[in-house]
């Protein structure tokens, strides 16, 4: 559980590669609503967009229904 607390202090990051690492960690445990939201502003941020790629690269092989349907809620919000 403490790779998952550290990969979600990373999510909060001002260093843009700690939170693209957060977003390849995160990915595997999307369907925890607090990592889900979590993930939801990786793929959103604003400050780099290789967080929001390499989240969504995540995502996409993790290939899970939850991990699908936060890639397509990103894609409406964005």
């Amino acid at each position: 559980m403490s790779e998952l607390n550290a990969a979600l202090a990373g999510a909060t990051s001002p260093s843009w590669p700690r939170r693209a690492r957060a977003g390849r960690d995160l990915a595997a445990f999307v369907d925890v609503p607090e990592v889900a939201d979590a993930v939801l502003r990786l793929l959103l941020d604003a400050e780099n967009t290789a967080v929001t790629r390499q989240t969504a690269e995540a995502l996409a092989r993790a290939g899970t229904l939850t991990a699908v349907r936060l890639i397509a809620l990103a894609f409406t919000e964005a």
